[in-house]
């Protein structure tokens, strides 16, 4: 039995100790391809990780005390990412897994122009238009969005218009919403390309997509690789 505990751990100089029940991390596990989105549920008081376990690996993979695991994250602007090892597990009624303690943490400060590559589907309403295209890269701060117009030349979008975005991030739960200016509209060859920045987004969108970017980077040479 897991219990959850009233008290926080003690994690100095560690993003770790931003984590709340509830966040998203990404776990690799050993014999697996991918990196699977788990909720965190709990932090004990010795600084363990208590996870909820997707059904989709235990019915793939069995979990074993000892196994090495990668996690990686993001909060408030910081990836993070470390090996760690299962401590113990329990099946039912949700998969849950109590990860050790890190010993070993690596960090990157993600900047707001740090953009990642990326093919994201995306419905874009901006200027009394709805536009379908695809989120062709992505960062905390903003994306870039680019579509094909049937118009030649399109229909013209004046730059700070106020753009909102709706996009699945893979695996990372429902549809996000994103709000912000537009900074630039280019068009050529019957494909228009919109640069935009976001405004103040939920924290839940934020978390989401840094954890999404943290998923794509390769934060630890040594420990994560």
């Amino acid at each position: 039995m897991i219990e959850r505990t009233p008290e926080r751990p003690d994690l100095p100089l560690s993003p770790l100790r931003a984590l709340i029940p509830g966040c998203i991390i990404l776990v690799e596990f050993e014999g697996l391809c991918g990196r699977y989105p788990c909720t965190l549920a709990d932090l004990t008081l010795e600084g363990e990780l208590v996870v909820q376990v997707p059904h989709s690996v235990t019915i793939r993979h069995p979990l074993r005390p000892g196994d090495t695991v990668v996690v990686r994250g993001a909060f408030d602007g910081t990836l993070y990412g470390f090996r760690t090892q299962v401590k113990q597990h329990v099946f039912r009624p949700q998969p849950v897994m109590v990860l050790a303690r890190p010993t070993d943490v690596g960090m990157q400060r993600l900047r707001r122009n740090d953009r990642v590559p990326c093919l994201i589907p995306a419905t874009a309403t901006v200027g009394g238009q709805r536009l379908s295209g695809m989120i062709i890269d992505l960062s905390r701060g903003g994306c870039r969005f680019l579509c094909e117009t049937a118009a030649d030349p399109p229909e013209p979008i004046a730059e700070e218009t106020e753009i909102t975005l709706c996009f699945p991030l893979f695996r990372m739960g429902e549809q996000q919403t994103a709000t912000g200016t537009l900074r630039s509209a280019t068009a050529a060859d019957g494909t228009l390309r919109l640069g935009v920045e976001f405004g103040e987004l939920a924290a839940s969108v934020i978390a989401t997509i840094e954890t999404y970017i943290a998923g794509l980077i390769d934060l630890v040479e040594e420990e994560a690789a």
